[in-house]
């Protein structure tokens, strides 16, 4: 049995990831002003500059159910079965429109609600592809995938609040005294939905070596060491270096980095970063 697997541009998978192992990737649609682009058509520099000079957001929409019937349409021309990873149901409406057009199949597309998005969503695309390359059949599979979104570890520091408050995600308080004090939010997925967990201070060396130190001590509570992702919104080279080492010395056969892109970045804005793995101890994939 053939089986496609496929996901959203939220889950930020690096293209040469997805190609290596054939994971079909659909995008969101971003407007800026009157233009609409495809996430992934456009850099976070150039979004990040449209902000800079119109003051205000550009709007990401989810994909609709027409665009996932030709998505999921397309791929069972090829394959017998789909199983599509999506974004945290209390994100976006990405995750019940998928829903919605996989009931014009029949039984042969199978959703699963990652509970995350970004770089978690993208591990648990990489984990599902890795089952279907052992043979696993596609309700297995996905039943697989719903149960090891629950440990998804899914968390970011944030350098500035602004894009929070001008997405309304961020109330003009917070925003004041994050600004004033020079807090630094992390934030992390709690049941699909996003929560304020930790706060750091100081200049970005300073929060973001706490944060990774922070990442590091849980992650010796229990990990599948075998993938981790280090990501940011725009070019972090000193705290991905660190990041990277101190995930290899703690174990990780795999460690990626990957940028953010329009879906995930033009929420939380430039600055950010994040280190994302999954929490539930060791596991064996086949792909790595």
């Amino acid at each position: 049995m053939k089986i496609a697997l496929s996901t959203e541009s939220s889950s930020d998978l690096p293209r040469d990831l997805a190609e290596k192992h054939n994971i079909h990737v659909i995008a969101f649609t971003v407007v800026k002003g009157e233009e609409t682009v495809k996430d992934g058509e456009e850099t976070l520099e150039s979004l990040y500059s449209f902000v800079q000079e119109k003051k205000t957001l550009p709007r990401t929409t989810a994909i609709n159910v027409e665009e996932f019937k030709e998505h999921f349409s397309n791929l069972l021309k090829k394959y017998d079965a789909v199983v599509h990873v999506s974004m945290s149901h209390a994100c976006s409406s990405a995750y019940d429109n998928a829903v919605n057009a996989a009931k014009e199949f029949e039984g042969k597309v199978f959703v699963v609600d990652s509970l995350v998005f970004h770089t978690g969503q993208a591990l648990l695309a990489l984990y599902g592809a890795s089952l279907i390359k052992d043979g696993f059949k596609p309700e297995e599979i996905a039943e697989a995938l719903k149960e090891r979104a629950n440990y998804i570890s899914t968390t970011a520091t944030l350098e500035t609040v602004n894009y929070l408050y001008k997405g309304g995600r961020c109330n003009a308080l917070a925003m004041i005294g994050a600004n004033i004090l020079g807090l630094r939010p992390m934030v992390e997925l709690r049941e699909g939905s996003i929560k304020l967990a930790k706060k750091f201070i100081g200049p970005r060396r300073l929060w973001t070596n706490a944060y990774i130190n922070f990442i590091m001590a849980k992650i010796e509570k229990g990990a599948d060491k075998t993938v981790a992702f280090v990501s940011s919104t725009t070019d972090m080279p000193e705290a991905t270096e660190t990041a990277v080492r101190k995930l290899k010395e703690a174990g990780f056969a795999n460690v990626f980095v990957a940028k953010a892109g329009a879906t995930i970045g033009t929420h939380t804005g430039p600055g950010t970063f994040s280190i994302e793995y999954i929490a539930d101890g060791p596991h064996s994939w086949s792909i790595f």
